[in-house]
């Protein structure tokens, strides 16, 4: 009977035990919005892939880094500065106004009321960014997509 006891005993504190660690776990970082990662501090542009495809097949795949730097500051205002530095030291400086949409997963930027890029936002970070963009063409009955991909980083 003590046995038996002991046995019961042993599960009801092993299944007590369970309960509690499975129960308690580590709360998560607190999460920061979109719009506060886009726009804490600088990004710089690391890579550019750009993939293209006839019908639906891959026609070409080539990833570049930039020969100079590009850097890229989001304020909270709604405008994007971006400095573009070739390999000689030459800079040119671009603005527009960005907005986040659909969930915080598309990026507009507007450079004027009828020249505007759409991006998917497809990953951030406290360090990286991915933004792709996507454009489809109609030509001689094939469907030709050009697909680019940025990679940025703090």
């Amino acid at each position: 009977m003590q046995k038996h006891n002991y046995n019961f005993l042993l599960l009801m504190v092993l299944v007590a035990f369970s309960i509690v660690f499975t129960g308690c776990k580590k709360d998560d970082e607190p999460s920061v919005s979109t719009k506060a990662q886009l726009t804490t501090g600088i990004w710089k542009t690391v890579s550019r892939q750009f993939i293209n495809s006839v019908d639906g097949k891959e026609v070409s795949n080539e990833t570049k880094t930039p020969e100079g730097t590009q850097t890229w500051e989001f304020k909270s205002d709604g405008t994007v500065t971006v400095i573009t530095t070739d390999s000689e030291g030459n800079k040119d400086t671009g603005t527009a106004k960005w907005e986040l949409s659909n969930g915080d997963k598309t990026l507009t930027f507007i450079y004027s009321a009828d020249d505007k890029e759409v991006a998917t936002l497809k990953e951030i970070s406290a360090s990286k960014m991915i933004l792709t963009t996507l454009m489809t063409e109609s030509s001689d009955g094939q469907t030709v997509k050009y697909e680019t991909i940025v990679t940025f980083s703090k």
